[in-house]
């Protein structure tokens, strides 16, 4: 089951969290590019799009689409800049066992009909077979259905205390997706979001229908940047008025004005190649970990726009705060008093540890070259290492090269980044066979893991982490639990969660708040001038 669940997440996450960042060429020649836009007034703002992708919230490609269908579409729950889930379409959320009941509010399309339990499990059928970011939060859904006007029923495949958190996917008019034109051009679906499209696309309007609060923003005009070269232009130029950026790489488009952090779930990590016998030793692992600076990482690297791990789980969730320990600055004392438990009690002439032959202790950390934040992270891993007596030897591999070496265990450590999924689901980490648990043994067909097998105590996969996640989905063990158990056992280091930036102009005075699931969360409130 887990295999089949991670199967789709490992292609999902490698996309994801380790896309290259080949830096386009910006055309400095500003006269060839021109754009008309309306002069704001208190009810009007200017934002970015691409006009030749869709606003179907399943089938959009760009960025500034994807995004922009937040505000045409609305979703059962999202959540605030914390993580906490804040119900929208959905009046109720009860978790029963592997049973999840909604029950919606009273809400109409932008076209005045009602809001139903069919167009939910329409739009969530729609969400499942989509392949992208929503068919991931819906992986543990087995079916859904209407059980009544106003209820829908998830059958999940097992039980999860943060389920409600992954009912985001957007709502749209059941078979409104497949409505065309008189050219036969498909149109956006019917929505009962913030905003409704024009029927020329070209402007955002604000939908009379909306259930919740309208904000003085009535009109969104669109300005047409179909690729990075026009999007760098207009937000230098300042034609657009707010603007995100995920910091995934090096490319940082600034505007002037002001902005806002926005938490993202995004874990960057050391992954650790537990069948290197050296490894194996948690001593080790706790060794490593201690003598990073992650502090410093952050500050000099992401320029504060990161946070510090203190273990695996996002510092934003409460739940696990008093048991996540991880030093967030260097403690070479932890890091001499673990080598020595392993034999690593001397140090050679240049300073490294080195066991009882004299044989040094060195690491090689496999980093993806084509991004350049995460080369400057390895490099700063290496120097604070060495200064607590380890060598690492940074290795840069081109993108292919990268994923080759990660999937086939030709590393000892490497520095990689995962999407942490809403409900906060470490299993793609920590599982043998998960998306992301490169590295972590596993128990070939001719070793079984019994009593009759030859192999040692030692070498045999430590199952604890499997063992503590089955423990929290039957419901025995809590979300602390889990916690502690990661940090212990120490199967990956943690190093950072990272943050994105939400700009917006300063004729936007106050209200702003952006999250990772709506990146226009707040957009009713904003206060203009």
């Amino acid at each position: 089951m887990i295999k089949k669940i991670f199967a789709f997440l490992l292609v999902f996450s490698i996309i994801f969290s380790f896309t290259s960042c080949k830096t386009k060429k910006t055309n400095t020649n500003k006269n060839d590019k021109t754009v008309t836009t309306a002069q704001n007034s208190i009810n009007s703002i200017n934002l970015l799009y691409n006009k030749s992708d869709s606003f179907n919230p399943y089938t959009a490609v760009t960025e500034n689409n994807r995004n922009l269908c937040s505000l045409i579409f609305e979703s059962l729950i999202k959540t605030d800049n914390n993580f906490n889930p804040i119900l929208k379409l959905a009046g109720n959320v009860e978790l029963d066992g592997n049973k999840c009941t909604v029950t919606i509010i009273d809400a109409v399309f932008s076209d005045g009909s009602p809001v139903s339990a069919d167009d939910i499990v329409y739009s969530y059928n729609v969400a499942k077979k989509s392949g992208g970011i929503y068919s991931s939060h819906l992986y543990e859904v087995v079916s859904a259905t209407a059980s009544s006007s106003k209820t829908v029923v998830f059958n999940l495949s097992r039980k999860d205390p943060y389920f409600k958190n992954l009912l985001d996917f957007p709502v749209f008019k059941a078979n409104s997706d497949k409505s065309t034109n008189t050219d036969g051009v498909l149109q956006p679906p019917i929505g009962c979001g913030r905003y409704i499209p024009s029927p020329d696309t070209s402007k955002l309007l604000i939908n009379d229908n909306y259930y919740g609060k309208k904000g003085t923003i009535k009109e969104i005009n669109l300005i047409h940047a179909p690729d990075d070269d026009s999007l760098s232009h207009y937000i230098e130029v300042g034609a657009s008025d707010l603007y995100f950026n995920s910091l995934s790489d090096s490319r940082i488009y600034r505007m002037s004005g002001k902005k806002t952090e926005v938490n993202l779930n995004q874990l960057v990590f050391l992954g650790v190649n537990q069948n290197s016998n050296i490894l194996q030793n948690r001593e080790l692992r706790y060794a490593v970990s201690s003598a990073i600076n992650r502090d410093e990482i952050c500050s000099n690297i992401y320029f504060n726009n990161a946070v510090p791990a203190t273990g695996y789980f996002n510092p934003c969730l409460s739940e696990v705060k008093a048991v996540q320990s991880i030093k967030t600055s260097p403690d070479n004392q932890i890091t001499v008093e673990n080598l020595s438990k392993i034999g690593y009690n001397n140090k050679d002439s240049e300073g490294y540890f080195v066991n009882s032959n004299g044989t040094r202790l060195v690491l090689r950390l496999l980093v993806n070259t084509e991004n350049r934040f995460r080369v400057a992270i390895a490099n700063q891993i290496a120097s604070n290492l060495k200064s607590a007596g380890l060598e690492i030897r940074v290795i840069e591999t081109g993108y292919a090269d990268y994923i080759n070496c990660i999937t086939t265990n030709a590393f000892d450590l490497y520095l990689g980044e995962v999407l942490i999924l809403p409900n906060f689901d470490m299993s793609p980490l920590v599982t043998p066979g998960g998306a992301m648990s490169f590295g972590i043994k596993t128990v070939s067909p001719e070793q079984p893991q019994n009593a009759e097998s030859e192999e040692t105590s030692a070498e045999k996969p430590d199952t604890t982490c499997v063992d503590v996640i089955n423990d929290y989905y039957n419901g025995s063990a809590s979300i602390t639990d889990v916690a502690g158990t990661l940090l212990t056992e120490m199967q990956q280091i943690p190093i950072l969660y990272r943050k994105g930036l939400f700009f917006y102009k300063d004729s936007i005075v106050s209200g702003v708040e952006s999250t990772e699931s709506d990146i226009y969360y707040s957009i009713e409130n904003y206060i203009t001038k």
